[in-house]
């Protein structure tokens, strides 16, 4: 997938707007990700195959001042690198410790930067997901770069699931080359991310 499917990221879908009475302004809204149901993959493909990488050790939190993340929503994601597992130890250990170098960069973040760009909404109600590009700043490996990532927001009971990918250079962040002799590691790495929000806080 050569859209920004990574990793990481993510906005929401339409939310009620509390009001105290005519003409007053909407309430906000906070949500958090339950990592009970949530998960981000970095998937690196090689000559021979594909090597996926998974944690559900992840925080992250969506905003809305005025109550409808589609609109002015802000969300930021943090995962812990050394949690990372590819289902082998010693190529986890050689992941998290020469590549990721996560002892020296323990997280990867992503922040928001800028609302959403609305691409297309699902209407009031309905299950179907609307879509929204998230523009931020996305910080790997000690290095921060501006990513815009397409997300997929479905309304869920008590919040929204986010799902999305966004594809990056490993070369771009400073990441070693993982290519292992004539198994050629390609530059680019997927970031895959499926995050459930939960409502954090009520109106006010």
């Amino acid at each position: 997938m050569r859209a920004a499917a990574i990793v990481l990221l993510a906005l929401a879908a339409p939310a009620s707007v509390a009001v105290a009475g005519a003409g007053a302004a909407p309430a906000g809204r906070s949500w958090s990700a339950d990592p009970d149901l949530s998960h981000v993959e970095f998937v690196l493909h090689t000559f021979w195959h594909d090597v996926t990488g998974t944690t559900s050790a992840l925080t992250a939190t969506l905003v809305s001042t005025g109550g409808d993340p589609l609109v002015d929503g802000t969300v930021a994601v943090s995962v812990e690198t050394a949690t990372l597992v590819t289902g082998i130890g010693r190529r986890d250990r050689k992941m998290r410790e020469e590549h990721l170098e996560a002892q020296r960069f323990p997280r990867l973040e992503f922040r928001s930067t800028e609302p959403p760009k609305l691409e297309t909404r699902a209407p009031d109600g309905a299950r179907d997901s609307s879509h929204v590009i998230v523009a931020g700043d996305l910080t790997l490996h000690g290095v921060t770069r501006r990513v815009a990532v397409p997300v997929e927001a479905t309304s869920m009971a008590g919040g929204w699931l986010m799902k999305g990918v966004a594809v990056v250079k490993l070369s771009d962040y400073g990441v070693p080359d993982p290519s292992i002799a004539l198994n050629r590691a390609r530059d680019e790495v997927e970031i895959r991310f499926e995050i459930r929000f939960a409502i954090r806080n009520g109106p006010g």
